[in-house]
Formats: C-alpha cells, sequence, structure tokens
C-alpha cells in the first residue's frame, strides 16, 4: 500500500514538474533619490516584468533560464530581436532571482543612436537608474538612486520550495498507513 501511495505521489510530482509553462513575475521598485538634487521622491517607480523556468530546479532562476525580461516599458531585453528592432543595443547581464528570497539581482542598458538622437538607459537593481539622451533641441540626464525607504514589491511573491510541502504531505501519508495498519 505504502509503496503504491509514495508511486502515485511521485508520479503527480513528475507529471506537474515536466508540464508546467514559464511563470511571468511582475516586480516594481518604489521611492527613489534623484542624485542631481539629493531630493527622495517617494512616488518615482520603476516596473518590469520577466518569464521563465527554474529548469535545473536549485531555486535560483538565471538568465540563462528566462525567456522573457521587460524594464520600465523597454522592449523584451532577450527575445527574438524585439529590442534590437528600435535601439542599436540592448543588453541584460548579472540576471539571479531566488525564488525562495526573493532576492532580485539584474543590469539592464538599451542605447539609441541616429543622426539627430541619441539616448542611454541603464538600471543596476539595487543601486541606480540612469537615463540621457539629446536631440536637435536639447539634451537631459536623470540618475535615481536607491535608498533605505526604496520598496520593492514583485508578484507572484516568493514561496519555500514546493518540495518541502510535498515532503510534508507524504510523510503525513506515511503516518496514516502506519496508524492505520496498527489497527
Amino acid at each position: 500500500m505504502l509503496k503504491k501511495l509514495l508511486g502515485t505521489v511521485a508520479l503527480c510530482v513528475a507529471t506537474g514538474t515536466a508540464s508546467a509553462a514559464d511563470t511571468v513575475w511582475q516586480f516594481g521598485y518604489t521611492g527613489f533619490q534623484r542624485a542631481e538634487t539629493g531630493q527622495f521622491v517617494a512616488t518615482e517607480h520603476h516596473l518590469g516584468a520577466f518569464s521563465g523556468k527554474d529548469v535545473d530546479g536549485d531555486g535560483v532562476l538565471q538568465q540563462s533560464e528566462l525567456s522573457r525580461f521587460w524594464v520600465d516599458s523597454s522592449r523584451d531585453l532577450i527575445g527574438p530581436d524585439e529590442c534590437k528592432a528600435i535601439y542599436n543595443s540592448c543588453e541584460l547581464t548579472g540576471f539571479s532571482y531566488d525564488l525562495r528570497s526573493g532576492e532580485l539581482t539584474f543590469t539592464a542598458s538599451t542605447v539609441y543612436r541616429d543622426e539627430a538622437a541619441a539616448s542611454h538607459y541603464e538600471i543596476v537593481a539595487g543601486s541606480y537608474v540612469s537615463a540621457d539622451g539629446y536631440t536637435p533641441t536639447g539634451s537631459g540626464s536623470v540618475t535615481w538612486l536607491w535608498t533605505d525607504q526604496t520598496r520593492f514589491e514583485i508578484t507572484p511573491a516568493p514561496v519555500p520550495e514546493p518540495a518541502t510541502a510535498w515532503l510534508l504531505g507524504i510523510g503525513l501519508a506515511a503516518v496514516g498507513v502506519a496508524a492505520r495498519r496498527r489497527r
């Protein structure tokens, strides 16, 4: 009986993980200090999303496991040439998302240049957001810095390892089977 139960549970786990689609996470940072003025702006926000699957099951989503990544209305920085259709270069480096703790790190940038204008945008999670550009009518730049007051939100929220729940369930089932046999 216990062998059948464990076999069924193992089959359910294998089926569930094999057919799982990419998960989409949406994230946002709110509240930054403007480097040029030193003023904290509680309403300044930067939003993004990414999708992927923890293929190796280590609980950390790495850049190689991503299928898409967007930040601040940019095109997909790793998708099939979407970004390069508009920008001269798009780059995502150092991406890592810990599925348990919710820690997210990355550096993303875009560069656009033509005869009349240019722009550069860069965000280093936990450090700064920088944007600058010029056109025939003027130029400008802004840098936003992370502070202790910068809030981070991500959905879906980090959850404990699914294996923990399965182990608890298997343990409870085994206790139930053992108790039933004693009767």
